[in-house]
């Protein structure tokens, strides 16, 4: 069997008188002839197989370009998104250390008002700002 199944095509030219010294492959003989494709028959099937595996590759091709298109957006989306929340929480930050600044600065002016060494303008000059700043505080 293993040489009919390595090489049908030996058994299958051998003449009747020569398979009869194989009589358990005469059957598997018969069968390979009863299945066996006519040339067009196989040029047919393998241009069948041909369209199947381009078909295939082409779905493959397509999957891996759409997951690198989806990757690409994703990354972009997930870069603007990034981008949003960092300028949101670098103005919340802003914020809060402006206000923090602008109250030490009030506090600075208002010690310095109260210690009546300098002048209001002396005072603004000092801290840099204007007179109308120093004297809201006065």
């Amino acid at each position: 069997w293993l040489g009919f199944l390595t090489s049908p095509e030996k058994f299958q030219s051998m003449t009747k008188h020569e398979l009869s010294k194989y009589p358990n492959l005469k059957k598997a003989v018969q069968l390979l002839d009863e299945s066996n494709y006519s040339e067009g028959e196989m040029a047919s099937y393998n241009s069948y197989l041909n369209k199947v595996m381009a078909w295939n590759m082409t779905m493959i091709e397509n999957y891996d370009k759409g997951f690198e298109d989806g990757m690409e957006q994703g990354m972009e989306k997930g870069v603007e998104k990034g981008i949003e929340i960092g300028m949101e929480k670098g103005v919340e930050k802003g914020l809060e250390k402006g206000k923090s600044e602008q109250t030490e600065l009030i506090y600075s002016i208002i010690n310095l008002l109260k210690s009546k060494q300098l002048t209001k303008e002396e005072i603004a000059s000092k801290v840099g700002v204007t007179i109308d700043f120093v004297e809201r505080w006065s």
